[in-house]
């Protein structure tokens, strides 16, 4: 009975960790794919400074922080036309809607979420209070853009307050998080946040100052998180459940699994092709095509990521149900071995009264 009890507790702890715990970092995988460097896009000016990139359809749209322009591209390269001249100032991030089709770019410059038109036409500037602020503006300093499927729209605020704020398709501000995640290697909860990914059931941050990589559920709360080593910028979600990202210190590219197994890594510091100088957008087209921002190079580099996952364990929010059903269990097989140790002892105590 003791030894049942032993193994419940040990079980216990051991979904407690799991529970807890964070994914290792890409030290604890092997990367095993493949990578092909495809051909660059850029626009015709030699000053350019891509950032933030964005896929929709055949459409490429690239964030030029040092022009202050959105450059739009096919799919190939081709250069179709110019966005935001003379208004935006420094644009770093963009993203388009799902639902309605609008460019989305977060401006340093302006400290505002401007909003285009596919065609280009300029149709309003989001503000932190969305487009009916129930109170009096606040400054903020907007950075990661994120769409949800349905439209809704998530931004990175890298004001004093550092958190997602999240708005409803029409504009309107429904929520803000991160105040109460985990605090990273800076100790604070987020930290310059400069990607987003969203997919149906889950938020992805690039924690940029913090080093690591955030899961989360759309409604904010802490899933997992990985730690990396060096500065991720862009992140971008893969169908299967895992994602790429750009770091602007190892001037790579990795590709990982949905458990947080690194399965791929493109380039070293560099310009030609396949290397990377400060990459720090990336986008994926359907057909599976990579597109970075490389800004240091000055041009949208475009790669093929290939490679299986390495078998991984995948910690998430659903274990605190086996901790928790592991607790009870330690707990009882505690209590039932104190009961029968102390029925024991009376047993012994009354037989020994007998032969006496």
């Amino acid at each position: 009975m003791a030894l049942l009890a032993l193994g419940a507790i040990v079980a216990g702890v051991l979904a407690w960790q799991a529970a807890t715990g964070w994914i290792p970092g890409p030290s604890a995988s092997t990367a095993t794919g493949s990578v092909q460097a495809l051909y660059d896009m850029r626009a015709t000016e030699t000053s350019s400074q891509p950032v933030g990139v964005a896929v929709s359809g055949d459409r490429v749209y690239v964030a030029d922080a040092r022009r202050g322009v959105v450059e739009v591209f096919t799919r190939d390269g081709g250069h179709l036309s110019t966005i935001g001249a003379g208004f935006l100032k420094a644009p770093v991030h963009v993203a388009v809607g799902p639902v309605d089709g609008r460019v989305y770019v977060s401006d340093r410059g302006r400290d505002a979420v401007v909003v285009y038109a596919a065609d280009g036409e300029q149709l309003r500037i989001l503000g932190p209070g969305g487009i009916e602020p129930t109170s009096p503006p606040v400054a903020w300093r907007p950075l990661a853009l994120g769409f949800g499927d349905d439209g809704t729209l998530y931004v990175a605020d890298a004001s004093e307050r550092q958190q997602i704020v999240v708005f409803s398709p029409t504009g309107r501000r429904m929520a803000s998080f991160g105040a109460d995640l985990p605090a990273g290697r800076t100790g604070a909860s987020l930290a310059f946040a400069n990607g987003m990914a969203v997919t149906d059931d889950r938020v992805l941050i690039a924690d940029s100052n913090n080093g690591r990589i955030l899961v989360l559920d759309r409604e904010g709360r802490f899933v997992r998180a990985l730690q990396v080593d060096g500065l991720p910028r862009g992140i971008a979600a893969t169908g299967d459940g895992g994602f790429v990202v750009a770091d602007a210190a190892l001037n790579t590219v990795c590709a990982y699994s949905a458990a947080g197994a690194r399965v791929a890594v493109a380039g070293s510091g560099g310009v030609t092709a396949g290397l990377f100088s400060e990459p720090s957008g990336v986008a994926i087209g359907d057909d599976g095509r990579i597109f970075v921002g490389n800004t240091g190079a000055g041009r949208v580099q475009v790669i093929r990521m290939t490679g299986a996952a390495p078998r991984a364990t995948v910690t998430s929010g659903r274990t605190w149900m086996w901790a928790v059903l592991a607790a009870a269990l330690a707990a009882g097989a505690v209590i039932v071995a104190v009961v029968s140790a102390r029925l024991l002892v009376q047993s012994r105590a009354r037989r020994r009264v007998v032969t006496l």
